[in-house]
């Protein structure tokens, strides 16, 4: 089984259906020959780049749930985790219409 690090752009493409490339990242997430690794530095990004698009809160929430079952999250430790995803509820967006 091969390892691959996950980038930021990978996750947003796959939530983003709209996207060009939402095909191609969502075959990478649900490719099981993979073993996929992120870090709490892309995903406090996909957090970030979520909140400057606009995407509905329980959207990003809901995929990040759908990834914690299938990505190895690598972070310091659970603090540090933990405090990633409070700051990302507290400045969560609103629901733009349309995504």
């Amino acid at each position: 089984m091969s390892k691959l690090l996950i980038d930021t752009n990978v996750l947003v493409y796959a939530l983003d259906g709209s996207s060009v490339f939402h095909q191609k990242a969502s075959h990478i997430l649900r490719n099981e020959g993979l073993q996929l690794f992120t870090t709490t530095k892309n995903l406090s990004a996909y957090f970030a780049v979520c909140t400057k698009l606009n995407i509905d809160s329980a959207k990003m929430f809901g995929f990040y749930g759908d990834l914690q079952e299938n990505i190895t999250f690598l972070y310091p430790d659970q603090t540090s985790l933990n405090t990633l995803l409070i700051t990302a509820q507290k400045v969560s967006p609103k629901r733009k219409p349309g995504f």
